[in-house]
């Protein structure tokens, strides 16, 4: 039967095994545990074409699904040296640009019946996303955050106000969309002026190049 089902398509075999047909067979369930053990296979591929799984499938057939919900997270997690990315910067850029992230968050918002089921793994890498998005979010809001990940926040600005909204949903102020949009706001207009003075900056320090380099030669000619 494995070998059957994994001649389909990855998305069709993770569907497959998510169908809520499959519940009553039981967690033991030698069928139910081939068509588990495919989907899980299944995850590493479609995650590396960057396709969103968890948007395909309902939240109705994910209560039973804590292992492969934890394979998109542990899979799909960036790596170096063998080791889970966990630098700011890095994990940043993962929240940015993985397809599942809102998915996840909205899940650890509404449903402890999966959280229940999530591996260890999976718990630590989504803790480190939920530390990760808080310290960013305090950055900015204090003004300290570095130009580098306000960079990459502008540039995925859509999907960064998706999921501070969807960790920040309990805050009433912080709730409030147009607040973290006049947030972003301020912070673009400051990423602006710096950028301005920096490039003012660079054009004087030019100029006083110049000016040394005329100063310099004149003075060798008067003492001729």
């Amino acid at each position: 039967m494995a070998g059957r089902l994994k001649q389909e398509r990855p998305l069709f075999q993770i569907s497959a095994f998510c169908n809520s047909n499959w519940v009553a067979a039981g967690a033991e369930d030698s069928v139910t545990k081939c068509f588990e053990t495919c989907a899980i296979e299944a995850v590493g591929s479609v995650c590396q074409s960057q396709t969103s799984i968890l948007g395909k499938i309902s939240y109705n057939d994910l209560q039973k699904c804590g292992n492969l919900v934890s394979a998109v997270i542990t899979k799909s997690w960036p790596t170096s040296r063998g080791e889970f990315v966990d630098d700011l910067g890095g994990v940043l850029n993962h929240l940015l640009t993985w397809p599942d992230i809102k998915h996840l968050f909205k899940l650890y918002g509404t449903n402890e019946e999966i959280l229940a089921n999530i591996t260890k793994e999976g718990k630590k890498l989504m803790a480190t996303a939920n530390s990760v998005l808080t310290k960013i979010t305090n950055d900015l809001i204090n003004g300290t955050i570095l130009v580098g990940h306000l960079e990459l926040i502008l540039e995925h600005i859509n999907r960064f106000l998706d999921i501070w909204q969807l960790q920040s949903k309990s805050s009433l102020i912080q709730n409030r969309e147009e607040t973290k949009k006049e947030v972003l706001s301020w912070r673009k207009d400051e990423l602006l002026t710096l950028k301005k003075e920096k490039t003012d900056v660079d054009s004087l320090l030019k100029l006083c190049g110049r000016v040394k380099d005329v100063i310099k030669g004149g003075i060798l000619k008067a003492l001729k």
